[in-house]
């Protein structure tokens, strides 16, 4: 297994993949064991910047790279976590350290868990409904528990549509990395829907919340990003 470097950073790996204009890819990419994996995280860049989630410890400094090939650290006024999970938020530690300036929003369960990942810094709680604005972009914050913890929550981009959606519309693979998938992943976000999260009736509800949404782009935690009917693909994996 050749595992995602600094070194192998340009082979399979690009550093600037863009989601849309202003918003980036600046997660890990794993080709082994077939059929791949991906660990996402992304950045926006407004009048306020953005990290969506840091990934696992082992990943932060690849990360890291990546962001640094578009902004100074230095620059990043916010990480938004969508949960605490080890593989969502445990590179904070090294990504806080990085970016000094920058403030940590999470819900209010998800806070009290970052002394978890050796991080003592405050963070912005927010709830469901409430918004946070990065100049010309608005972030949503849906609080939708149990979409792998107790806490998670999904943040939607008013402006251009893009629903950083956590662990629902999750994925394996791809083995060969690109941005988007090129054709319909209604099974595969099924067997890992089913695997990690459950038929639940908090799934239901949380894509029930995207079918009511005006969602262009979903850029999920894991996985290749989404576009195209995205309530149509929601109701499907609601059946």
């Amino acid at each position: 297994m050749e595992w995602p470097t600094i070194s192998n950073l340009k082979r399979g790996n690009t550093l600037m993949d863009k989601l849309t204009e202003g918003i980036y890819w600046i997660g890990a990419h794993f080709p082994e064991p077939a059929p791949g994996a991906a660990l996402n995280s992304f950045l926006i860049l407004d009048e306020k910047r953005a990290v969506i989630d840091t990934g696992a410890p082992a990943t932060a400094p690849l990360v890291l790279a990546k962001l640094r090939g578009l902004v100074d650290p230095a620059e990043i006024d916010y990480i938004v976590l969508t949960h605490a999970d080890l593989d969502h938020a445990g590179g904070l530690k090294e990504i806080l350290a990085a970016t000094p300036r920058a403030t940590v929003v999470a819900s209010e369960y998800e806070a009290r868990m970052l002394p978890m990942w050796g991080v003592q810094a405050s963070a912005k709680v927010v709830k469901d409904g409430d918004t946070l604005s990065l100049g010309r972009r608005t972030l949503r914050f849906l609080g939708l528990p149990f979409i792998c913890t107790p806490g998670s929550m999904l943040v939607f981009d008013e402006a251009d549509g893009v629903l950083f959606s956590s662990d629902l519309f999750a994925a394996m693979g791809p083995q060969k990395w690109q941005m988007f998938a090129d054709e319909p992943q209604t099974q595969a976000l099924r067997a890992v829907q089913e695997f990690k999260l459950g038929r639940t009736q908090y799934v239901r509800d949380a894509l029930a919340r995207v079918v009511d949404l005006p969602v262009k782009i979903v850029a999920p935690g894991h996985g290749q990003a989404l576009r195209g009917d995205i309530a149509g693909l929601a109701r499907s994996l609601m059946d």
